[in-house]
């Protein structure tokens, strides 16, 4: 599926998220890793979840469906995850904390 159908290319957000939904997949799959606040397992030494959902959400649904590479990151093909699941969980983290503000 093109990410068009899910992201706003001009503004960066997600269309349309269903964040219960988001909230809930990040929690019970993500937040093992990541944690609840998300601010584990920096990214670069300048960015978590937050900051790359919101700078990259390109990248940051990338990263959702196929894992990241070198790492046990589950896909989410692995989990049973929906194009609209894995747009729901960029609105969620679309509202996490960032690391620099």
């Amino acid at each position: 599926m093109n990410d068009m159908t899910i992201i706003d290319y001009d503004t960066n957000a997600a269309i349309d998220p269903d964040l219960i939904n988001g909230q809930a997949k990040y929690e019970s799959t993500c937040a093992l890793c990541h944690r609840l606040d998300a601010m584990t397992l920096v990214f670069d030494e300048v960015e978590v979840i937050g900051d790359l959902a919101d700078d990259d959400p390109v990248e940051f649904v990338h990263k959702v469906r196929f894992g990241q590479p070198g790492t046990t990151m589950p896909s989410s093909f692995d989990v049973g995850w929906t194009t609209n699941d894995v747009r729901d969980i960029l609105g969620h983290s679309q509202t996490l904390p960032h690391f620099c503000g």
